[in-house]
């Protein structure tokens, strides 16, 4: 069986993505690489209040493009997430019924704020990533 481990993907890249199928799985395409969950790095722009008041929906931006976040307060160390912090997400992607682009089901949120070069570092490891999986 393929691994479909966490893909580490830039977010415009998770938003050219294909669904398809891969071993009887439901599993996303990127240059014909399957997987299911993404490991994605950026900055905190805003959040949205759901129908759930203690489980907002967050929108990360790692300069690339934006992407949804949800679940960060079902997660097992809690981490509150606020505008402007650069934060790791690893999660499940979800491409909801009747939307445009897929989200992300957070299984993992880390604070990376206080990190140096994390923004530099982190878009050089997804392009070592990219040159030798894509």
């Amino acid at each position: 069986m393929t691994d479909l481990c966490s893909r580490k993907l830039f977010i415009s890249q998770l938003l050219q993505c294909t669904q398809g199928t891969h071993e009887g799985k439901s599993v996303f395409l990127y240059k014909n690489v399957p997987f299911q969950r993404v490991w994605i790095q950026g900055t905190v722009i805003g959040y949205e209040n759901t129908e759930e008041a203690d489980n907002p929906v967050y929108f990360l931006d790692d300069s690339t493009g934006v992407i949804e976040v949800r679940g960060t307060q079902k997660l097992p160390i809690k981490v509150q997430l606020s505008t402007g912090m650069y934060i790791l997400v690893v999660g499940k992607v979800l491409w909801p019924a009747g939307t445009e682009r897929p989200v992300i089901a957070s299984h993992q949120v880390v604070d990376l704020s206080s990190e140096e070069n994390r923004e530099s570092l982190w878009m050089l490891e997804v392009v070592d990533v990219s040159s030798k999986f894509y």
